[in-house]
């Protein structure tokens, strides 16, 4: 079974909740166990988060949308959003530091996903894939 969910939703934070949600019961459809779960659900909300921040500056009345397609092997999520490109340095994970608080949402995302990529779309949308596999677990 392969099944695509797509949602559109104002990006206020206080929506985050209603994703997880989401996120949480399609996760489960597919199979994932509590550890996995919780990971989804975490990695998402961090990456909402961020687009939120940096990407949306803060703007409460844009739009995110995210695209999850449940399948065989897992789960998928797609976000995008028509905020500012990430510049190179943002898109590098950074290592835990006490010295340096913040900056640990793409190191969260790699270490708890199979696979994230980060795209600049042709009509000028940021599109960022966080993929999770069932059998590499």
């Amino acid at each position: 079974m392969t099944a695509t969910l797509k949602l559109q939703f104002p990006s206020d934070p206080r929506f985050l909740s209603l994703l997880r949600g989401v996120i949480a019961t399609a996760a489960e459809m597919v199979g994932f166990g509590a550890k996995e779960v919780g990971n989804l659900r975490l990695v998402v909300d961090e990456a909402v988060s961020n687009i939120i921040r940096h990407s949306l500056k803060n703007d409460f009345n844009r739009t995110i949308e995210a695209e999850l397609v449940l399948g065989e092997d897992g789960l998928e999520v797609v976000l995008r959003d028509d905020g500012e490109p990430a510049g190179e340095d943002d898109l590098r994970p950074k290592e835990p530091s006490p010295d340096r608080p913040g900056g640990l949402g793409l190191h969260l995302m790699h270490a708890c996903m199979d696979d994230v990529r980060y795209e600049r779309l042709p009509d000028d949308r940021n599109q960022l894939s966080l993929m999770l596999h069932k059998q590499q677990r």
